[in-house]
């Protein structure tokens, strides 16, 4: 811990959220989106939402200037005087700040190999929180953005770990059904045989309907059926 205390600070400490505000109220901030660069982990941009439909970018450079924000934070970004703003090339100026703060944290997963830098140059070096957390945050809390380790993931060139971390990168929901949504079904004895249950409904039963749906699929919603008519036509 002693260490930690002596160590470099790299980042300047964040503001406290009632200056934010009071910033922003006063034009003093701009708050928006922060979308870090793939290209460069250095670099990114703040989307502001303007009048109307139109959004205003603020280009951020430097990784003092990021200030820890990272991909999809809401940040609060204090702008530069017009002579200071920079251009990411020759073509295109967009306006310049620093990020002051992260009013609100992006808390999506983000998935590393062990023995390599995160496979996104969107993503900052990082820290994994471990068991010294606690004490780590109390000391200081202006180094390195700070990631929590969930769980092992699998090994690379496994086909489910393959998948598994292509649905994470894109936030595609893929856990299990949940007992709350599994009660709204009707239980397993349920068959349709009453008369009221028939109302309206067209009776397919006696047709070889299939699924069109891939194998393994817990959401069977598409099937047809094929049927020949007398006239020569073909009843899809």
């Amino acid at each position: 811990v002693q260490d930690v205390v002596e160590s470099r600070v790299i980042f300047p400490e964040h503001l406290p959220l009632s200056q934010l505000q009071q910033g922003v109220r006063s034009g003093r901030f701009v708050q928006g989106t922060f979308l870090a660069s793939r290209e460069n982990y250095l670099e990114g941009t703040l989307r502001v939402r303007g009048d109307g439909d139109s959004d205003k970018e603020v280009l951020i450079q430097a990784l003092q200037h990021l200030n820890r924000a990272m991909h999809d934070d809401i940040v609060c970004v204090e702008m530069f005087p017009e002579e200071r703003w920079v251009a990411p090339s020759s073509l295109v100026l967009h306006d310049e700040g620093v990020a002051g703060n992260v009013a609100e944290e992006n808390e999506e997963d983000v998935v590393s190999g062990a023995s390599t830098l995160p496979n996104q140059n969107q993503t900052q070096t990082h820290r994994v929180a471990t068991i010294w957390t606690a004490t780590l945050r109390e000391i200081c809390t202006v180094w390195v953005p700070m990631y929590q380790w969930k769980r092992d993931t699998g090994d690379c060139g496994d086909k489910e770990t393959e998948t598994e971390v292509l649905l994470l990168e894109h936030d595609v929901p893929h856990q299990p059904f949940s007992q709350a949504v599994l009660a709204c079904l009707p239980p397993p004895t349920f068959s349709i045989t009453a008369e009221k249950d028939q109302a309206g409904r067209e009776d397919l039963r006696a047709l070889s309907i299939c699924s069109v749906d891939p194998p393994g699929c817990t959401d069977i919603d598409d099937a047809l059926h094929c049927k020949p008519l007398d006239n020569g036509n073909t009843e899809v």
